[in-house]
């Protein structure tokens, strides 16, 4: 399956995902053809804690697995600098955040945000307000004490920015609301983009040191 999603050949067993450059599309497609054949789903935030075809089959050989779930997703655990917290957008695709993470740098801790109800267990939310109530507690059980650095990618740009609404209310600091290709409150704007990704890039980057 990997040696014919990825387009290489030979793929070892112990052989990074990541590292064959595999993406969040792609992530998306494996675990759909696992899940066919196995009849096992498994979260795509899965890969950051087993990005192997070995940590994977260990993982479909256990009885009973199921994914220690949770809406906080350590993408790059970092050392030196605050955290950046990053919510994804309405698919909950976390995995797209990973390059983003690389880019900033290894010392730079990253956590991704995915909504409830996507394990299949839980009920989704549908109010940006609960939504950001919701992942302002993760956040805090996290760090309790800002500065808080957030980021919003497409609707998470809406939900983020009511996080940072929430906290300040809430007498917290909040150093950064970054927001990633989010839609207009009322409505999308159909224009081209009139600045280069690579500029809002070096500018998120410049923001969080």
């Amino acid at each position: 399956i990997w040696e014919e999603l990825l387009g290489v050949r030979p793929i070892g067993i112990t052989d990074n995902f990541f590292d064959l450059h595999g993406h969040s599309l792609l992530a998306v497609r494996l675990f759909d053809r696992i899940k066919s054949i196995w009849g096992k789903h498994l979260p795509l935030s899965i890969l950051f804690q087993a990005p192997t075809i070995e940590h994977l089959a260990a993982i479909l050989r256990q009885e009973g697995w199921s994914a220690n779930w949770s809406s906080l997703v350590t993408i790059q655990e970092g050392s030196s600098r605050p955290p950046l917290f990053i919510v994804s957008g309405l698919g909950g695709n976390v995995v797209r955040f990973r390059n983003l993470a690389r880019y900033l740098g290894a010392d730079q801790p990253v956590f991704a945000l995915q909504p409830l109800g996507m394990d299949g267990s839980q009920p989704y939310l549908t109010r940006i307000e609960d939504m950001a109530a919701h992942y302002v507690r993760e956040v805090k059980a996290k760090q309790p004490e800002g500065p808080y650095q957030l980021a919003g990618y497409s609707f998470g740009g809406l939900v983020v920015f009511e996080m940072a609404r929430q906290l300040a209310l809430a007498g917290n600091s909040v150093g950064l609301t970054a927001l990633l290709d989010a839609p207009e409150w009322r409505y999308i704007a159909k224009t081209a983009r009139s600045v280069n990704v690579m500029h809002r890039l070096e500018h998120l980057r410049s923001r969080i040191a």
